[in-house]
């Protein structure tokens, strides 16, 4: 799978997985034989993974959110993170969960996202970076550089209500996007 994320500090030779604690559930497949499968999206890097979860647990709710850091007796529901996959071998369901799930883990770790908004800035001279946003074109994103001013915001509710926007929604559509297509240029997330 190409990340969704970028390289970050660590460089290119660093597990993606090494940062990731938390995800969230897009897709939890129950088998009679075993543990099932589940699909999941990390917090951090937003990388779609597969988990084998432990045998007989209740099956997990679309946007449930679970540990899968290193400390193994914090792993309630993981028996193993099986790894990054492709957004063309998730479940349908996963991909039909995909946005909203991303919205809500948007909306609850904005701290991690708020910075698009407050740092974005002209990607060329006739594009600027709010633009990559669905449904934001040149004359939206001169509005939201002068609602921004030059302090910015402290929050995605402060985005939403000075521009007219649901900031969390468009960020996890692009987001979206991106997964399905990793040859998507520019990557919003890179820009974060």
């Amino acid at each position: 799978m190409q990340p969704l994320g970028g390289s970050g500090a660590a460089g290119e030779d660093a597990d993606p997985m090494d940062r990731e604690v938390y995800c969230r559930i897009l897709d939890h497949q129950a088998s009679a034989a075993g543990a099932g499968m589940i699909h999941a999206i990390t917090e951090k890097g937003l990388y779609l993974i597969k988990i084998r979860p432990k045998f007989g647990i209740d099956v997990l709710a679309p946007g449930e959110k679970i540990y899968i850091g290193p400390e193994e007796e914090l792993r309630e529901h993981v028996a193993h993170v099986l790894g990054l996959t492709r957004f063309k071998e998730i479940t349908v369901r996963a991909n039909n969960e995909l946005t909203d799930v991303m919205t809500a883990l948007l909306r609850d770790e904005q701290e991690s996202f708020l910075g698009f908004f407050n740092r974005a800035g002209n990607l060329s001279l006739k594009m600027h970076a709010f633009q990559l946003l669905p449904g934001v074109g040149q004359a939206k994103a001169l509005q939201m550089v002068e609602a921004r001013g030059r302090s910015g915001w402290e929050s995605l509710e402060q985005v939403d209500e000075a521009c007219g926007i649901d900031s969390a929604r468009q960020l996890a559509e692009r987001f979206t996007l991106e997964l399905e297509d990793p040859h998507t240029t520019p990557r919003l997330l890179e820009l974060l």
